[in-house]
């Protein structure tokens, strides 16, 4: 990548799964004009993002299976001209997700995993239980929540209850509950 420099009039870049890391996004900042980056399977972490936040034509950023979590979601959620953004088995949390889609409210956002395979209350009264379910809720009304992923925890019937008001999930994992 650093080998093509500033390129001016470029607009659309399809990087996935190429070996390229954060080193890669020196470079991709001189694209000024870039309006589609598509990093989906690279070494990009969220310690490199911040070369590129201001890409102020950048309208659809896809990071999906990349290193990047929740350390990622400040540096995204000033990225204000995006209208898509994949972020889908990556470690960004679903509490992330939520903040992305309060800073970024017109952006479609495809964070379609939620992973609470350990970690849950038993009790469904709890207040941890609680802080769960209201992201989820929040996300699955925008659609941002595809996949549930409650298997090998221990729910109960109560937990699942709670559930009922989920939107727009094409999956839930219960295996092993």
């Amino acid at each position: 990548i650093r080998r093509l420099g500033p390129q001016p009039y470029l607009k659309s870049a399809e990087l996935a799964h190429t070996p390229i890391g954060d080193e890669a996004l020196n470079t991709i900042a001189l694209w000024s004009k870039l309006e589609l980056l598509d990093m989906h399977g690279t070494k990009i972490t969220s310690d490199g993002l911040p070369r590129i936040a201001h890409l102020k034509r950048l309208k659809v950023l896809s990071l999906g299976g990349t290193k990047s979590d929740d350390a990622a979601v400040p540096v995204l959620s000033q990225m204000s001209t995006l209208q898509e953004l994949h972020v889908e088995s990556t470690a960004i949390s679903g509490e992330g997700l939520l903040q992305l889609r309060e800073a970024l409210p017109s952006c479609k956002i495809q964070g379609d995993l939620w992973n609470l395979s350990a970690g849950i209350d038993p009790d469904p009264e709890s207040m941890r239980w609680k802080e769960i379910t209201r992201p989820m809720w929040a996300l699955s009304r925008a659609g941002d929540l595809k996949l549930l992923i409650l298997a090998d925890t221990a729910l109960t019937d109560a937990h699942l209850a709670d559930l009922n008001r989920l939107e727009n999930v094409d999956v839930i994992d219960l295996r092993r509950t």
